[in-house]
């Protein structure tokens, strides 16, 4: 198996076990009440999110699906097709997949995203919404560097 698959499959594979771990986790540990980890500013806190992005409804549940497949397909083309990249892309790539597909199965299974993380300033959320944000910037990073070095 060729390196970029290796980086590619140990991460989304790791990453979304942790995502799904965590949130089985919040589901029976959370019912019961929060836990505050630092009084006043981040504690977490089961929450049922419906929305598409922090809470909103951007998206309907049939868009957010096929948007997931779309996006899948499209990243796992563009590892195929890239001959020279470092580590970073694959994990960046692996990273927002696992996010993407760990809250997709939650609308699948429960019709709802599980959030627990809650900072008293910002929207619940959850660690695969961490890893989407991961690896966007990631990749986001790799662009940037690269045009810098043109």
């Amino acid at each position: 198996m060729e390196k970029r698959w290796k980086y590619f499959l140990s991460v989304f594979g790791l990453s979304l076990f942790v995502d799904q771990s965590t949130k089985y986790w919040a589901i029976h540990i959370l019912k019961d009440g929060s836990i505050p980890l630092i009084r006043g500013i981040l504690e977490l806190r089961l929450r049922h999110n419906v929305g598409s992005a922090f809470g909103v409804v951007l998206l309907g549940r049939t868009a957010i699906f096929l948007l997931t497949i779309v996006l899948s397909v499209v990243f796992v083309i563009w590892i195929t097709r890239v001959r020279r990249e470092q580590a970073p892309f694959f994990v960046g790539i692996a990273l927002y997949l696992a996010g993407a597909w760990g809250n997709l199965l939650d609308r699948l299974r429960w019709g709802h995203v599980i959030d627990f993380i809650e900072p008293s300033f910002w929207a619940t959320f959850n660690l695969g919404d961490v890893m989407i944000v991961g690896g966007v910037g990631l990749l986001l990073s790799k662009f940037i560097f690269r045009s810098r070095e043109v």
